[in-house]
């Protein structure tokens, strides 16, 4: 089966919690993507697990913890494991890139 990989920014998780237009879009048209395989990768939220199986959607969600998001991000202003370094290593273990 072939698969899909829709990446969402990180701002809200899929599917969100409270409105997110675009969040809301990916979450419904890989719903609807019968003859795939479809794979969300997005941001995380306390509310939701980091990895999950919902709808025949595999979700992965990304967490920052409170400590390096201030001392990493909000102080230094630099990112030493980012958010698209976290996601490529997502695709690896889906053998999408290699």
């Amino acid at each position: 089966m072939k698969k899909v990989v829709m990446i969402a920014g990180p701002w809200h998780p899929v599917p969100p919690i409270k409105g997110a237009a675009v969040e809301t879009w990916i979450y419904e048209v890989c719903k609807r993507l019968i003859k795939y395989q479809a794979h969300v990768i997005s941001i995380g939220s306390e509310f939701l697990p980091e990895r999950e199986f919902k709808d025949g959607i595999f979700f992965y969600r990304i967490n920052f913890g409170r400590l390096y998001k201030r001392i990493f991000q909000k102080f230094l202003g630099w990112d030493v494991y980012s958010y698209d370094d976290r996601i490529l290593k997502i695709l690896k273990k889906l053998d999408l890139i290699f």
